[in-house]
């Protein structure tokens, strides 16, 4: 009586097991291309349609579950990796089928059991169309891809190896048969598969070496890498299925370029899109694209680049508005699509899952090299100032540092849109002045520009020598050193003639003058006692004297003071250095006569007092003088010294 219950309790468990698996099925909701399909604008929407209900889920026999697994609207993607594991993890990513699948005891048998029908299958698609065998092909390699994880090829026992490997030999003479149906895709997993051993799987990586590439600015490129191991190629069934299934589950996407792994998204939008070379950049290497300032980022319509997710994990290049060309994956293809219809993946993809719509889009332009054109030094009258290579449709707002030439000497828009006018004002000395231009485009700040502009009748300078660095403020000497290149820039010298005098002066070891940059470079002849005398004719017929002394040479010195309404200058003695004293005679005080004293605002260069010294000690009144800093000089034949001193 207990064997007869038994026998029923298992029946009856058999049986309700039995139509549980029949009663259980799940269709997609949405069917790629439908009315429904198209009505979501990203995959990553569409995905979250396209999950099986979580009470099914459990109740669907593992069986079933592979047969809808294998008709995942988006399964193709799995075959865009070089890596096979990526392609597993990017279907577990974005289907909970797959993850589900993968918990079950019974999968190695299941799909030891598809494996062996393979044959049997393939030979009820001859009046298949070509998009169907494709589609036969891509479901195969996912069985494939499947049979390698770990959870099942554990639970293969001594005789499942076996058939396993019969089987895997058999699948491989019929794609040696039928080469219009499988690509190589399947010939490298299976490959693999054949590896098994005690198993243990051994797994294809893929080969690199790596490269030097330079971005546009000529900065090496990191993580650069060409592919130097044998290509994967498609099927004509491949292709065709491909590509209908890119035209119909992302709205009308087109195939550029079959799979490849010679370059990747980053390869593709960066490099191989300009130089039409391969090559993969791994690890983020891109982001010196735009670190360097080869691209700039801009709005949507300036650019040429699009870049996706908070870290820029994806890359496309711009077509138009509405067409991005991209690489899908590191062995995907390249395709034509819209701006959102991409697939929503992992790995190679996009490193943040569901990077849309959380992400958002950066967009790039090559950087134009925009400058500031215009005159640096204003003397007289007006410059005009434009943006060079200023892109369609941006605008330019101009502001100067100097306060009231920015008020009174700054017209916006002027002789034209987006230029400038800046006016000389008679009295009011801008030196030094920064020029900014603001480029917009649409209200969004793209660049900001800038030029040292200077209005003022006096020259306006800086030179080096050796460790000194100094302004240039005429008319006192230039410090220099001895033996050492003097480097000089000056607006004045633009358009300047240059020349050194020959009588009465030391010879320079070297010469070069650039009109067009503004710069002059002169060699101080070694252990010379004597000068370099520099004469310069600007470009507005100005005449200035530039005097390169060496500076240990001079040995005359003053003390310079201030009282109310004088500076006082107090010559020392020229050997010693040491004051002069009350009982000097005449000779001496005849002596300190032979200097002359000029006396220049250090801010405007302004000449306010020259004279010759009246004897040891000399006062020049300052009434009227305006505050601030001004410069002493004392000079005596080649000979001479200055000191600042402050009015207050």
């Amino acid at each position: 009586m207990k064997l007869l219950f038994s026998l029923i309790m298992v029946f009856m468990c058999q049986y309700a097991h039995a139509q549980n698996e029949i009663s259980t099925k799940f269709d997609f909701p949405i069917k790629a291309g439908d009315a429904k399909w198209n009505s979501y604008k990203t995959s990553y929407e569409r995905n979250q349609v396209l999950q099986i209900p979580r009470e099914k889920l459990g109740k669907l026999s593992t069986r079933e579950l592979l047969r809808i697994c294998l008709q995942y609207p988006y399964l193709i993607e799995a075959t865009f990796y070089t890596n096979s594991e990526d392609g597993i993890n990017y279907l577990k990513s974005n289907f909970n089928g797959f993850q589900e699948l993968l918990t079950r005891n019974d999968l190695a048998e299941i799909l030891l059991e598809k494996e062996a029908n393979l044959a049997k299958d393939f030979e009820a698609l001859k009046s298949a169309s070509l998009e169907e065998k494709g589609r036969f092909s891509y479901e195969n390699y996912v069985v494939k891809l499947l049979l390698k994880q770990d959870i099942v090829t554990r639970s293969f026992n001594e005789s499942q190896i076996k058939e396993l490997l019969t089987e895997l030999n058999s699948d491989m003479t019929l794609q040696k048969q039928h080469p219009e149906v499988f690509g190589s895709i399947n010939e490298k997993i299976i490959n693999e598969l054949l590896s098994l051993n005690n198993g243990v799987l051994y797994r294809f990586n893929p080969s690199y070496s790596s490269v030097t590439i330079y971005t546009p600015e000529n900065t090496a490129v990191p993580n650069a890498k060409s592919y130097t191991g044998e290509d994967v190629t498609n099927s004509p069934a491949e292709i065709a299925e491909l590509s209908s299934h890119l035209y119909t589950a992302y709205n009308g996407a087109t195939i550029v370029d079959n799979c490849t792994w010679k370059y990747d998204a980053p390869g593709w939008t960066w490099h191989k899109s300009v130089n039409n070379s391969n090559v993969c950049i791994h690890n983020h290497g891109e982001a010196v694209y735009w670190q360097d300032g080869s691209y700039i980022p801009v709005p949507q319509q300036l650019a040429s680049r699009a870049a996706y997710g908070y870290n820029n994990d994806f890359s496309a290049v711009i077509e138009s508005s509405n067409w991005f060309i991209s690489k899908w994956g590191d062995g995907g293809p390249r395709v034509k699509h819209h701006p959102t219809s991409l697939p929503n993946g992992s790995d190679s993809f996009f490193e943040n899952l569901n990077f849309y719509p959380n992400g958002p889009i950066t967009y790039y332009m090559r950087n134009p090299h925009c400058s500031i054109n215009g005159a640096p030094l204003i003397k007289s009258g007006s410059a005009t100032y434009s943006v060079n290579n200023l892109p369609s449709g941006c605008s330019v707002t101009w502001s100067l540092s100097d306060s009231y030439y920015n008020q009174n000497g700054l017209q916006q828009n002027t002789p034209s849109v987006n230029q400038c006018r800046i006016t000389y004002l008679n009295g009011h000395y801008m030196k030094y002045g920064v020029l900014t231009a603001v480029v917009k485009y649409g209200g969004t700040t793209i660049l900001t520009l800038t030029k040292t502009v200077s209005a003022t009748p006096y020259f306006v300078g800086h030179y080096t020598s050796g460790t000194i660095s100094r302004e240039v403020l005429l008319p006192a000497p230039l410090e220099v050193k001895s033996g050492k290149p003097v480097f000089i820039t000056s607006p004045n010298l633009i358009g300047a003639t240059v020349q050194y005098q020959t009588q009465s002066t030391a010879t320079p070891t070297s010469w070069y003058h650039n009109s067009v940059q503004g710069t002059l470079s002169v060699g101080m002849p070694s252990n010379s006692s004597i000068p370099v005398l520099v004469d310069v004719t600007d470009s507005f017929g100005s005449q200035y004297n530039l005097v390169l002394l060496p500076s240990s040479l001079s040995s005359i010195n003053a003390d310079v003071s201030t009282e109310d309404d004088y500076i006082e200058v107090r010559i020392l003695d020229f050997e010693s250095g040491y004051d002069v004293a009350e009982s000097m005679n005449k000779s001496a005080n005849n002596e300190c006569q032979d200097c002359q004293i000029n006396i220049s605002n250090g801010s405007s260069g302004k000449i306010y007092a020259t004279s010759h010294a009246e004897g040891r000690i000399t006062r020049i009144s300052t009434v009227g003088w305006p505050k601030g800093i001004y410069i002493v000089q004392v000079i005596r034949g080649k000979e001479s010294v200055s000191k600042k001193v402050a009015i207050l």
